[in-house]
């Protein structure tokens, strides 16, 4: 989270000023999840060697940033937690616990006319 938050700092300031920083978390764990794959792919990275890796990761939280889901599948996390922004901070608020994840009555569940992504 240090690190996430000294660059957004750096590049947009006003992110937690917002009301949806959580777009930001997900951009963030979305380079993250690409670098991954793009390292495993070795030093000559094809697009379908990239795929491939992309395919190999079946657990994924960008370093705990969000709940472990499984992107190989396209499988969201299941678990969750409530947040506040208060003072341009996120907060954890009830019944969050004060560290990891609320992983029932059931975690996440897909909007209507949602359907996974293929690769």
């Amino acid at each position: 989270m240090a690190t996430f938050d000294e660059w957004v700092q750096k590049v947009d300031p006003k992110v937690f000023s917002s009301t949806e920083p959580v777009s930001a978390v997900y951009g963030w764990t979305a380079a993250q999840l690409f670098a991954q794959a793009l390292k495993a792919a070795g030093p000559n990275p094809t697009r379908a060697g990239l795929t491939a890796q992309l395919n190999n990761i079946t657990s994924f939280s960008g370093d705990n940033l969000i709940a472990p889901g499984n992107p190989a599948k396209n499988i969201p996390p299941s678990c969750w937690l409530l947040a506040q922004l208060k003072n341009g901070k996120i907060v954890r608020v009830s019944p969050s616990p004060s560290s990891g994840y609320v992983c029932s009555p059931g975690g996440n569940h897909p909007t209507n006319g949602w359907k996974p992504q293929t690769r």
